[in-house]
């Protein structure tokens, strides 16, 4: 019951932000049919281009029905053409989803390798260089804007270092810059998560009783401070994943 009352205020929320949504575009100020033809590179349409345009789009309509075709459409997987090509939104969708979907996970890869490389030691050596050192990049990292780390690191590994290409073409030979502009930010708040949780966790009881059965740090560590530690990691990748399918990936990756 509980699972099934959550899902139903999960699809009343989804209705209730499609409304909102769906009344602010309508409201906009323009005529979006003016847009269309303008964005499809007819800067001055004719008001019979317009009007032929609205018909087609079925602008015409009261807004009501409009949103009941919208949703309909959206329930059967059909989102409609896109304005400025005039194909199937789902098709353009799904043409640029195989570049997105490895940009994310390679993102997400390297995130979770700096995490590690910079949350434990500076949870097992706290207070000291390596804490110090993952601090300073958590600091840079979240301070600087994505685009001008990417463009640092062009400027750097490809262009002074000659590794990679500047233009990208989605493959994974391509992917390593982009993936390692997005990585940066996660990993520098993950890396302090995880400090936080290894620190809070290894004055615990039970971590007293293995050590004094000789169980060893390594052992510690891998047994049960990174399980203990994982939960509030796991919650936050999954947001941060979500938020990495977002960034268009584009054709050219």
């Amino acid at each position: 019951m509980y699972a099934l009352r959550r899902l139903g205020q999960g699809l009343l929320s989804l209705l209730v932000v499609s409304i909102a949504i769906w009344s602010l575009m309508a409201f906009t100020p323009g005529d979006p049919a003016l847009r269309i033809l303008q964005a499809r590179g007819i800067p001055e349409p004719t008001a019979e281009q317009v009007e032929s345009l609205r018909a087609e789009l079925g602008l015409d309509r009261p807004l009501i029905l409009r949103y009941l075709d919208w949703m309909t459409g959206l329930v059967r997987g059909d989102l409609g053409p896109s304005w400025a090509t005039g194909r199937p939104i789902s098709d353009e969708f799904l043409s640029r989803l195989p570049a997105t979907v490895l940009l994310t996970v390679v993102a997400l890869l390297l995130a979770l390798a700096l995490t590690m490389v910079l949350g434990i030691p500076a949870a097992l050596w706290a207070s000291r260089w390596p804490d110090t050192l993952s601090r300073g990049f958590a600091l840079v990292a979240l301070s600087l804007p994505s685009f001008l780390i990417g463009v640092v690191l062009v400027e750097v590994i490809t262009l002074r270092l000659g590794l990679g290409r500047v233009l990208a073409d989605g493959t994974i030979a391509t992917v390593f810059l982009p993936a390692l502009t997005l990585a940066l930010g996660p990993a520098a708040t993950w890396s302090r998560l995880l400090r936080t949780g290894l620190l809070e966790t290894r004055n615990a009881p039970f971590l007293s009783v293995a050590r004094g059965r000789g169980a060893s740090r390594n052992y510690l560590l891998t047994r049960h401070l990174l399980p203990h530690a994982a939960p509030p990691m796991l919650t936050v990748i999954g947001l941060s994943a979500a938020a990495l399918l977002g960034v268009p990936g584009g054709r050219d990756g």
